[in-house]
């Protein structure tokens, strides 16, 4: 065989691979377009689905660490469980935040205080603050006056070990 022969010859084995490589991607494309359509229909079942009841609604599927597929329900009509993405994460618009505040106001308004908190320039000053502080915690603790700085008072104020005032025992 001559030098051309040979030539002849691996051209056309790399015309053979060629067109084997071209209708091997061809039908990977043709598998991959037949896998989307089936993964839309599925996707459009789910949302047709996720607005019966629990039990009617499709499993989430997500991948889960194991390596299995997530077996809860989905959520009404999202594709995924409220633990992989079904469950909305709250308002974005400024107008979402706004009613979800006022929601807020009128759920805890029980726990508030009759009265309006006061203002800054209503405010009494510190050492009034100081005096009521200290009036509220001796109220707490039922002290008086008189014996603010007493054993008794310093015993129910720390309990625990009782105060010793000799030097041996520190």
């Amino acid at each position: 065989m001559g030098y051309l022969a040979v030539e002849e010859i691996l051209e056309r084995e790399v015309r053979r691979r060629m067109a084997q490589e071209a209708a091997r991607l061809e039908q990977k494309r043709a598998n991959e377009r037949m896998r989307e359509a089936a993964r839309q229909r599925e996707r459009e079942e789910r949302s047709k689905l996720g607005k019966g009841s629990k039990k009617d609604r499709p499993l989430c599927g997500a991948k889960t660490r194991a390596g299995g597929s997530c077996a809860m329900r989905t959520e009404p009509g999202k594709k995924r469980c409220r633990l992989h993405g079904g469950l909305s994460t709250g308002p974005k618009t400024p107008e979402g935040i706004e009613r979800i505040r006022q929601a807020q106001l009128r759920r805890w308004a029980w726990r508030r205080p009759a009265e309006p908190d006061l203002r800054a320039e209503e405010a009494p000053p510190a050492d009034l603050r100081t005096l009521f502080a200290f009036e509220d915690f001796a109220r707490r603790w039922a002290l008086n006056a008189t014996n603010v700085h007493s054993e008794a008072s310093l015993a129910n104020i720390a309990p625990g070990r009782p105060r010793s005032t000799s030097p041996s025992a520190r």
